[in-house]
């Protein structure tokens, strides 16, 4: 082998081990803030985790929300299931452009998170609540009671929105 083509061997050997270094580096700062490496989702259902802690109540939870997500462009958004005993109480809370969706299986309020101020009757009765952040991808983060306590937090991220 020549001189000149064994520095273009070492250079793409080279250039391969940072490439896999920058790889396994990305991979490894993404488990440890529990991050989907490119897209997914994150489910915890014991212990802490975004600022909120399984076992808080909707109060605690709202108080979490503003103090972690009160940004600009900010969204807190309650999901109920349409046609239900629910739905007849919150119908008149709807607030979306879904409103009018005939097919749709949730009914939906949506409020900016620094116009929020209590757990108004959305909040109060709301079985789960998505924090909607602004980003490049669809990032977001779910919410989900049961008997008025957290019990899942799903950290949603997506690079296109889903159906």
């Amino acid at each position: 082998m020549t001189r000149s083509t064994k520095r273009i061997v070492l250079r793409s050997i080279l250039l391969v081990i940072v490439f896999l270094v920058a790889v396994v580096a990305l991979a490894l700062y993404s488990v440890n803030e529990g991050i989907p490496l490119l897209e997914g989702d994150k489910v915890v259902t014991s212990g802490r985790a975004y600022g909120f802690e399984i076992g808080m109540t909707r109060g605690e939870c709202l108080s979490a929300v503003r103090a972690g997500y009160n940004k600009p462009n900010h969204y807190l958004r309650v999901l109920w299931p349409k046609d239900s005993v629910l739905d007849e109480t919150l119908r008149v809370f709807e607030n979306t452009e879904w409103a009018s969706y005939p097919h749709r299986v949730y009914g939906e309020y949506s409020e900016l998170v620094a116009n929020i101020n209590d757990t108004n009757p959305p909040l109060e009765l709301g079985d789960r609540w998505d924090i909607e952040m602004p980003a490049e991808w669809v990032n977001s983060i779910h919410l989900t009671f049961e008997n008025g306590k957290l019990v899942e937090i799903q950290k949603s991220r997506w690079l296109f929105e889903r159906p």
